[in-house]
């Protein structure tokens, strides 16, 4: 009994908003993804602003965490996918786009590292003889 009434609560007040418009249904979520390091010092996000992705690093100071540093955005035709860290202070962000090979169209990944000061952002393996293949953002664990 109790739970249809909190369906009809729910469904009366979702027929009170109305529907949302084509912009607010068709955005990107405000928050895509988080990882935490695994000392737990760091926090990273990937947000929403205007329309693009990027990658939010947050500290962690006396148990709270604090700011938000801007440490990768996406580049034209590729968006992030995840990020993961792989040390205490190194992240690593899958990113997946669509290239283009004359009239051809294929999907495509790319690995990329950077620390959680910004600093020494790297493309891992792009166009590498030793790694050939589209899809170059697959870690093993």
């Amino acid at each position: 009994m109790r739970l249809r009434g909190l369906l009809a609560i729910g469904l009366a007040s979702t027929a009170l908003a109305g529907p949302p418009s084509i912009e607010t249904f068709a955005a990107r979520p405000a928050v895509e993804g988080a990882a935490i390091s695994p000392d737990g010092r760091y926090l990273a996000t990937i947000e929403t602003l205007a329309g693009r992705g990027g990658v939010i690093l947050r500290e962690r100071v006396n148990g709270q965490f604090q700011g938000g540093k801007s440490v990768l955005g996406e580049p034209e035709h590729f968006r992030i996918g995840w990020c993961r860290f792989a040390t205490n202070t190194r992240l690593l962000c899958s990113f997946h786009g669509m290239g283009f090979n004359g009239r051809v169209v294929f999907a495509a990944t790319r690995l990329v590292g950077v620390d959680a000061d910004g600093r020494n952002m790297k493309v891992l393996i792009q166009n590498s003889q030793v790694a050939q293949g589209q899809f170059q953002d697959r870690i093993l664990h």
